[in-house]
């Protein structure tokens, strides 16, 4: 009975791998840059550290706002003719804040949205003095 084969078959053999140990995979890099990786394997926008930190020669130039003799002049119209705010913004068709927006001087000019104040209040807001605007044919 010794027809039997008692040798170990291994069909798909496995390589073995080198024993690294622990330490040498935590240990300093040498000749290699290590950089730390921040938010791995999450969802969320802006997690890189100092991300936003930009070099002041490179900051964007501020837009100008509406002249304040401007703001000044859609005021006193509006208010010789004796509406609010929300009057005039219904008249044009934008909304209240825009109307606020431009008696602050808080946003940079529209051309558009000037005209529509200057047709609705019969005022002309640019330019010299405040003479009546032309009418529309």
């Amino acid at each position: 009975m010794e027809t039997q084969d008692w040798k170990e078959v291994v069909i798909n053999p496995r390589a073995k791998r080198n024993q690294v140990s622990s330490q040498s995979l935590t240990g300093p890099i040498t000749g290699a840059a290590a950089e730390k990786k921040f938010g791995a394997g999450s969802n969320k926008k802006n997690l890189v550290p100092n991300a936003k930190r930009l070099d002041e020669a490179h900051e964007p130039e501020r837009l100008q706002s509406v002249p304040l003799s401007l703001a000044k002049r859609i005021q006193q119209a509006r208010q010789q003719k004796g509406w609010t705010q929300t009057q005039l913004a219904q008249a044009i068709g934008e909304r209240a804040r825009v109307v606020n927006d431009y008696e602050r001087a808080a946003v940079p000019p529209n051309p558009v949205i000037i005209n529509k104040m200057e047709k609705a209040l019969g005022v002309r807001l640019r330019g010299q003095g405040s003479t009546p605007a032309p009418s529309a044919k």
